[in-house]
């Protein structure tokens, strides 16, 4: 087979339900108390939760947006049946433009 032949019968690795299903990643979460989520671990590093920026909540899952002491902002959610939780966004901090 020629390369090029290759290249147009190559397929994703990945079965098609993939993205749908496991579009977030898993990660553990510690809360203060109530809900709230006070300290994560990502990639194998503690983030100190220092400023929770807003939650929100849908039938299926709790949302907390919060900030960290990099400025770095996360949106963790969790599943309110399975209380599993997963990281469903990052954001690079906000940068303060030097005049």
């Amino acid at each position: 087979m020629r390369r090029a032949d290759h290249a147009r019968t190559r397929r994703n690795c990945m079965p098609l339900t993939h993205h749908a299903v496991h579009a977030a990643m898993k990660i553990c979460v510690h809360t203060s108390g109530g809900l709230e989520p006070h300290v994560f671990y990502v990639g194998g590093h503690r983030l100190r939760v220092t400023v929770l920026v807003g939650h929100w909540s849908d039938t299926t899952h709790r949302h907390f947006e919060v900030r960290v002491e990099d400025g770095r902002r996360f949106v963790l959610r969790q599943d309110i049946a399975a209380r599993d939780w997963e990281l469903a966004g990052v954001y690079a901090p906000h940068l303060s433009k030097k005049r």
